[in-house]
């Protein structure tokens, strides 16, 4: 199997130790926009995890970073059919990851607007109010969802600023990813990658093989479902 298509938790965990001997600085989305001017002088990657479908392979994936002392950010769906945040294993497998990791919103505020036939912000309110009643604290940041409704969660951003609701940043605000090294690996398929802003269509490498070009400023978006120790459809 090559590495494109090897989504094996023994793999993921090779890549994350390549990224340590490479010299990166390992980062939550919180710590990037908190300190971005700081880390201008370092090589820096951005660690984000996209909790869509499972957060039982979350914990999987979050036992990596234990392993090897690295922190993330992990985006939590509220309104998503395939788990529930507030079940009795997942309200504790999210507790879990707050303990050692940022904890943020995968927001799904134009999907929900349009289904529950609401105001856009109202339900973004919501949707924040229950995640911090389920965290029992404020969170800072959110990403939009992605999913199967043909809308654009992202298009709310465009005529509203995080800091209106009492957060520091949405994940795709253009002056980070207008200016990083963004890789990704899709539910469906392999990995994509964007410079600056622009996708590369014909780049279809492996994570592993975009950090030996060491560019300065990487941010990586994965998403647990895709992963597994055997074979691809474990729970």
């Amino acid at each position: 199997m090559n590495c494109e298509n090897n989504f094996s938790y023994y793999h993921l965990k090779r890549i994350y130790e390549n990224i340590l001997d490479r010299g990166y600085s390992i980062v939550s989305c919180k710590d990037y926009f908190y300190n971005y001017e700081g880390y201008k002088n370092m090589k820096i990657f951005i660690n984000r995890v996209d909790v869509d479908l499972s957060l039982s392979k979350a914990i999987k994936i979050s036992n990596i970073f234990k392993e090897l002392n690295i922190t993330g950010t992990f985006f939590i769906r509220l309104h998503a059919p395939e788990y529930n945040p507030l079940s009795y294993d997942n309200y504790l497998r999210i507790k879990e990851l707050q303990k050692y990791y940022e904890i943020g919103l995968h927001s799904e505020v134009i999907d929900c607007g349009n289904i529950f036939n609401k105001n856009y912000s109202e339900c973004l309110i919501s949707d924040i109010k229950i995640l911090e009643t389920i965290l029992g604290s404020k969170f800072y940041g959110l990403a939009s969802h992605g999913g199967l409704t043909g809308y654009n969660n992202l298009d709310f951003w465009k005529n509203n600023n995080p800091n209106n609701f009492n957060l520091m940043y949405e994940a795709y605000d253009r002056s980070l990813f207008d200016n990083c090294f963004y890789t990704s690996v899709l539910l469906l398929s392999g990995w994509k990658c964007y410079n600056k802003g622009n996708l590369i269509e014909d780049d279809k490498r492996c994570l592993c093989e975009h950090i030996k070009d060491d560019h300065r400023l990487m941010y990586n978006v994965i998403h647990p479902i895709k992963f597994y120790e055997r074979h691809a459809y474990e729970d």
